[in-house]
């Protein structure tokens, strides 16, 4: 699956995976259910129940299965958010 340059929310239906790839920096935000991912390079599933949030490491293929689960793909910051957030901290240690 690739995935559009906005917010998605998916809906897996229980013992079905999706399969995301070329999705590095990108945060998949799990809105309901669990969520099951696996990650290239990396021997474990991670577990991710509502409100948890993970930031994808690589470009390689993602496996999100889940029971019943629904999430969001949210991109990454772009180089003007990151700035910003950090001008935003920067002021907040001066005050």
């Amino acid at each position: 699956m690739r995935i559009a340059s906005s917010d998605s929310t998916y809906t897996l239906q229980a013992g079905r995976l999706m399969r995301i790839e070329r999705a590095a920096g990108w945060l998949l935000v799990c809105e309901q259910g669990t969520l099951s991912v696996t990650q290239p390079g990396d021997a474990r599933d991670i577990e991710l129940g509502p409100g948890r949030v993970m930031r994808i490491a690589g470009n390689g293929r993602v496996l999100v299965g889940g029971d019943s689960a629904s999430f969001r793909l949210t991109p990454p910051p772009t180089i003007g958010e990151r700035l910003a957030a950090l001008l935003q901290s920067t002021s907040m240690l001066l005050a």
